[in-house]
């Protein structure tokens, strides 16, 4: 048992952090204790503690890529939790609520990051102003994605059916898959 500095309650030794330097081993406050001095240290001084994230990250390059490999899902999920707050949007998704396809449910074609951006998982919010929202997000791929983007679903009629008048069904590119 251990007092804690802070609140001083009597607490076992799980409930403080391990500190090398101290004569039992353990941190003077208890975890709860000294989170509540992290954030409130952080809070007080954000550009210190950015600055030492950035140092930290420009330590430690590998470490982010490696995690992405390792959690693509997590990776996704967190962009779009970044991007909503950058944007100052809703954002109330969590891994459950997200089905990640293996093929472009508009395209067709298989998701390839290696080849670049377009061949990418993309995600595209249904109705912009809703923001990431359960039900307001759809996988496609980059390409389907920056093709949808500005367009109205009266323009992509419009375009879709221009494609079929130019190209014609038996002219469309080989590049192009057919569905029927």
């Amino acid at each position: 048992m251990k007092k804690c500095k802070r609140c001083r309650r009597p607490k076992s030794l799980n409930d403080f952090y391990v500190h090398k330097a101290a004569k039992d081993g353990h941190m003077r406050l208890c975890k709860v204790c000294s989170n509540r001095v992290s954030k409130l240290w952080d809070k007080a001084h954000p550009e210190r503690r950015k600055a030492r994230g950035r140092a930290w990250r420009k330590k430690n390059p590998k470490y982010f890529v490696a995690w992405r490999k390792k959690n693509p899902e997590k990776a996704i999920l967190l962009a779009l939790r970044n991007n909503a707050k950058s944007r100052e949007i809703a954002f109330d998704l969590t891994l459950s609520d997200m089905v990640f396809p293996k093929i472009c449910p508009v395209l067709g074609i298989k998701f390839e990051p290696r080849k670049g951006r377009l061949h990418a998982l993309s995600v595209d919010r249904i109705k912009p102003h809703k923001g990431y929202t359960k039900g307001n997000i759809q996988f496609m791929s980059g390409l389907a994605n920056s093709m949808k983007s500005c367009a109205t679903p009266k323009q992509l009629v419009k375009f879709a059916e221009w494609v079929l008048k130019t190209y014609g069904p038996k002219r469309l590119p080989s590049r192009v898959s057919r569905r029927s």
